[in-house]
């Protein structure tokens, strides 16, 4: 956190118990995103689709956070994970 930007009462607070906000290293998130999000029949539908809509409506989706982000495999790490 910058010197010069305004801290509140929270900040004071916790500085007080030896902790600074803003100080830590920035966690690497082990996220990624998948390339294989529309297939290719889905992906020439929604561009037919785009392409018959008039402009003045947005194409909505709804998808879930797995659909778009993975987390790749680590060696030595067992992933317990339920299915929606």
């Amino acid at each position: 956190m910058n010197s010069a930007e305004p801290q509140g009462c929270l900040a004071a607070l916790l500085r007080l118990f030896g902790i600074r906000l803003g100080t830590a290293a920035k966690e690497q998130l082990p996220y990624r995103f998948r390339d294989d999000f529309l297939s290719p029949a889905e992906l020439a539908f929604y561009r037919i689709l785009r392409s018959v809509v008039n402009e003045s409506y947005t194409i909505c989706v709804k998808v879930k956070q797995s659909d778009i982000l993975f987390v790749p495999p680590v060696r030595g790490v067992i992933v317990l994970s339920q299915q929606a």
